[in-house]
This record gives C-alpha cells, structure tokens and sequence, in this order.
C-alpha cells in the first residue's frame, strides 16, 4: 500500500512534508467542528437580513460549537471524570435540573460523560446505537 498526500504547498525538505501531514491531520477535527456548527447548533437555519447580524451569531455560535466538540473529545478521553471538572456548578446543576425537570439536585456532580450525554440529549441526540 502506498499513501500519497496531494498538496499545492511546496515541500523542498522532510521537515516541510511533516508539517503539511500535520496539518492534514487536522482536517477531520475541523471538520467535526464545522458539522456541529450546522447540526448541533443549526447554524444554516437561520434566517438573518443582514451581515452584522449573521456576523453576530455566528461568533457566538462558533463559542459555542468549540466547547461542545472540546467537551465531547474531554469525554471520550476521561468519561469517569466528574464534569464539574470541565464545567461549573451552575452549569451541571441547570443541565441536571433542565434534563430531569427537578430542582432536586444530587449530592455530588455525575460523570463527565452523563454531563456531554445530556447536552447532546438537549440538542435532540437520540443515543441509538
């Protein structure tokens, strides 16, 4: 098998064709990045009248969809970690609160990986396999 890796960057040196797999390399994590900025937060359904507008919204929804994608990756790599580790107490205790539709809180924060099931329960995640 022989990989090959097309580029209009010029590579003169070892060091240059490093550097261009490295950033290849990136490509799948920006683009789960741009798939949760048009899922996860819908981004393609608004429906903004000017540039000042979409400009606005899509800062805040890039925030947005860079801790979702850093949350879901923190998950997979330590998922026994308590969120409050990643998230503040307010932050758990309002998803907590909005998933089980209680103000009754537990005694200590669930695991990370509970934390990033329910937010993505709220983005209409169904969890089949």
């Amino acid at each position: 098998m022989r990989w090959l890796l097309v580029t209009t960057l010029p590579v003169h040196s070892l060091a240059e064709a490093v550097q261009c797999v490295r950033w290849y390399r990136l490509r799948w994590l920006i683009e789960r990045y741009h798939y949760v900025l048009k899922s996860g937060c819908q981004l393609e359904k608004l429906q903004l009248e000017t540039a000042e507008h979409l400009e606005r919204a899509l800062t805040t929804y890039c925030i947005v969809a860079w801790r979702l994608l850093w949350l879901t990756y923190q998950a997979r790599q330590q998922p026994e970690t308590t969120c409050d580790a990643v998230l503040k107490g307010h932050e758990w205790q309002a998803l907590y609160g909005t998933i089980h539709q209680t103000t009754t809180l537990p005694q200590s924060a669930p695991t990370l990986y509970q934390a990033v099931a329910w937010l993505a329960q709220l983005g209409s995640f169904l969890g089949r396999k």
